[in-house]
């Protein structure tokens, strides 16, 4: 994560959320958003958040021969990986059920309650529907690979 952290509309970004499309993109040479989640991570040089769920999501995303790069990348401090209390699983619940007619996924609604407990709203994903998800306090998400 060396260099200076992206601009998106002109603003520097040091803290982002990462979705499982991008850590798979990121790892796999083969993936069509590959250049896409390099070039971001290349230039990143900020703190970048995700929670288990979305790990999970990626594990099985990935060709296996490069699950071990993804635990390489978490070892190299590649993001820090945040626990969903179960505290917070109406929440979660809540975020699935708004969202019942797209469906979202569990990795995707703990992002944006984790969004809503970090105040982060720039996130690295390849998933669109980031355009659409708001957080239960209604912020939007600045994608930073669209």
């Amino acid at each position: 994560m060396a260099g200076t952290s992206p601009a998106h509309c002109g603003k520097i970004v040091q803290r982002v959320l990462v979705d499982a499309g991008a850590i798979v993109a990121l790892l796999n040479r083969r993936d069509r958003w590959h250049a896409r989640s390099a070039a971001f991570f290349d230039g990143f040089a900020g703190v970048a958040f995700t929670t288990w769920s979305v790990l999970a999501e990626t594990w099985h995303l990935l060709p296996e021969h490069r699950r071990a790069a993804m635990l390489k990348w978490l070892e190299d401090g590649g993001t820090r990986v945040m626990h969903v209390p179960e505290t917070e699983l109406r929440s979660l619940r809540t975020l699935i059920a708004r969202y019942g007619d797209r469906p979202m996924d569990l990795a995707d609604a703990t992002l944006i309650w984790l969004a809503e407990q970090e105040s982060v709203f720039d996130i690295v994903t390849v998933d669109t529907g980031f355009d659409i998800y708001r957080t239960l306090s209604g912020a939007r998400f600045a994608n930073h690979l669209s």
